[in-house]
């Protein structure tokens, strides 16, 4: 975006600005103000929307979320599409920006499935990246969930995982994410919105693939937490211990009320975690 005019500025840099030229003025102490000869001309940058790959907002069964980032703004060049887990894609609609490009408001549609989906970005078709200087962003892991109380797995990998698949989001379902059984473990970051309980427990839980009907539970270390009011949503993080029989497994996080012994279950991790 450009203005036809020049727009004085006199604040800090660390103060958000839209896309424009300014006119820079030097104030110094004894009063005197000097303007710099040329424009200072703010153009858009590369589009990203976080550092790691994967986004801590979630649609509720496709209602419109705000998704927060850097260089959003409004333009009818931009699109963003969904990709679940078997290829297909999902056109949505963005409904509203932020004025300084921190932020837009994505409608995925209310025919999109609870499930976990690759979020990309377009700008004139093209596929916008960012280049960190060592790892490029354009595939990000976006949750839909049932409801506001459904928690959601926005990362999982393992912790001597040098390859940082997360750093560049596919669903990677046909490879399964594999660990020696007592020996290592993994990283598991999800979200949730408050539940109107005073405690909380939060749980991990494997069906088995290889021997059906055989569930394993094992608490997160961070099991009990104390909520303060119902809606406000959360972002948790833990290991995870394969202490668990070898075979090919399904995984979820499981919220539970113990007050009223209600379980909100995750939708399954897309990839099959597998212990040897």
């Amino acid at each position: 975006m450009v203005l036809s005019s020049l727009t004085p500025f006199q604040k800090a840099f660390s103060t958000s600005l839209v896309v424009s030229p300014y006119t820079v003025s030097f104030h110094k102490q004894n009063g005197r103000i000097a303007v710099a000869s040329k424009p200072l001309v703010l153009r858009k940058g590369p589009i990203r929307l976080s550092w790691s790959g994967y986004l801590s907002e979630r649609s509720i069964n496709g209602a419109p979320v705000r998704i927060a980032g850097f260089n959003l703004y409004e333009s009818s060049d931009l699109a963003i599409v969904l990709t679940d887990v078997d290829g297909k894609k999902c056109q949505t609609k963005i409904t509203g920006y932020d004025v300084f490009g921190q932020s837009l408001t994505l409608d995925p549609g209310r025919n999109v499935k609870p499930g976990y989906y690759t979020l990309q970005v377009f700008t004139n078709g093209k596929m916008a990246s960012y280049y960190d200087g060592a790892r490029t962003f354009q595939n990000y892991r976006f949750a839909v969930t049932k409801t506001p109380q459904q928690p959601f797995i926005m990362m999982f990998e393992k912790s001597n995982d040098k390859n940082r698949e997360y750093s560049d989001v596919s669903l990677y379902r046909d490879k399964p994410l594999d660990f020696q059984m007592d020996i290592g473990g993994g990283y598991l970051h999800w979200g949730f919105a408050n539940l109107e309980a005073s405690i909380i427990w939060f749980d991990v839980e494997l069906e088995s693939i290889t021997q059906p009907g055989y569930i394993a539970r094992g608490d997160i270390g961070i099991r009990n937490l104390v909520k303060y009011w119902e809606g406000v949503e959360e972002h948790l993080e833990d290991w995870f211990y394969p202490h668990y029989p070898p075979g090919k497994y399904r995984l979820r996080v499981v919220a539970t009320n113990p007050e009223t012994h209600t379980e909100y279950k995750s939708e399954p991790f897309e990839r099959v975690v597998e212990i040897k």
